[in-house]
């Protein structure tokens, strides 16, 4: 898969899984693992689950979470997306299938719609405060 193919298939993911879209980003995971032949695809599809997983369990801890629920998720991905350069290269090389994932998320943060999780989060916040 060539990096413009993987963008493409991560952001779908996100947006799909970010919309509530939840069966219908179970069943792009499910594809990808029938298909994952290479290493490398099965670390895409490794780093896309871990996301799924963390994302439906609602765990508070996930970086998805900590990302969105800082009030400029923009500027925080940019914070990670520096350490993760930094810490990775030196252990992984170049590129890393499961660390690119997650620099493609973060450097594509103002094109994934804020995840519905957090919205109903926010909008059951608002609601209490009133």
């Amino acid at each position: 898969m060539d990096d413009e193919q993987l963008k493409r298939l991560v952001l779908k993911f996100v947006r799909t899984l970010f919309e509530g879209k939840i069966s219908d980003a179970e069943k792009m995971l499910m594809n990808l693992k029938k298909k994952a032949k290479t290493d490398e695809d099965k670390r895409v599809y490794l780093a896309l689950y871990g996301i799924y997983f963390s994302y439906t369990s609602e765990d508070a801890d996930s970086l998805i979470f900590k990302l969105y629920s800082n009030e400029d998720p923009a500027s925080q991905a940019n914070g990670y997306l520096k350490m993760i350069k930094e810490t990775s290269q030196p252990v992984l090389g170049e590129h890393d299938p499961y660390v690119d994932v997650w620099k493609i998320i973060l450097s594509n943060v103002d094109k994934i719609p804020t995840p519905h999780k957090l919205k109903q989060q926010e909008s059951s916040n608002a609601n209490a405060t009133q």
